[in-house]
């Protein structure tokens, strides 16, 4: 898991990204907790998404669409921003990493000579901007291509209290903070979260991804 998020945290956590139930063309999210209580199988923080989709119809009635990978929600970003702000000691200011295969040149016509972070197998973009940034999209729209939302991979404050790891072919997020930050994360009812190691492996992406 810290080829996802910097070790040396307190405590970490891995936030599920919610699969979606459409009716009448309005989705609803699904939580990870309920599919595995229908399939039978122990939700925990190793558990991939490939052992709650495989559990046939138990599982596809509850759900028309996987969870979205490489991007957290408005609503569970929000969610975030109103957990992690008050753990950050030097202000409410914030580092954005976002994948530059996402845009590629776009994105440096977008942000031009904003300064690189080069991790392993991935290259990124890095802004600064306060920490509600993380609730807006930085996708760069491309002529006659459909827009969507796309969060920021990697965020974190100036005082590197805590920080957020969506990587770009995970359906879920991860966490790492205080220990209390960590607790509270997992205790708010509008994220689905449970806590992880540092050293835990990374469970499966998503099949095709």
């Amino acid at each position: 898991m810290s080829a996802v998020v910097p070790t040396g945290f307190e405590a970490y956590c891995r936030v599920f990204h919610p699969a979606l139930r459409f009716s009448n063309g309005h989705g609803t999210g699904v939580r990870w907790e309920e599919i595995a209580r229908e399939v039978g199988v122990e939700l925990q923080g190793d558990t991939a998404w490939q052992d709650l989709a495989s559990g046939g119809a138990a599982s596809t009635r509850l759900w028309n669409q996987a969870p979205r990978t490489g991007s957290l929600s408005p609503k569970e970003a929000t969610a975030l921003v109103d957990l992690l702000r008050p753990a950050t000691t030097k202000g409410e200011g914030c580092t954005f990493a976002v994948w530059d295969g996402y845009g590629g040149s776009e994105l440096d016509r977008q942000w031009p000579g904003a300064a690189r972070l080069g991790l392993p197998g991935r290259t990124y973009v890095l802004l600064k901007g306060p920490i509600e940034a993380a609730t807006v999209s930085f996708d760069v729209p491309e002529p006659g291509l459909p827009t969507f939302h796309q969060s920021a991979n990697i965020w974190w404050p100036r005082d590197v209290a805590w920080c957020v790891a969506t990587e770009i072919d995970l359906c879920w997020t991860y966490v790492g903070g205080s220990r209390h930050c960590i607790e509270q994360v997992i205790a708010d009812p509008r994220l689905e979260a449970l806590e992880v190691q540092g050293d835990d492996p990374v469970p499966e992406p998503p099949i095709g991804r």
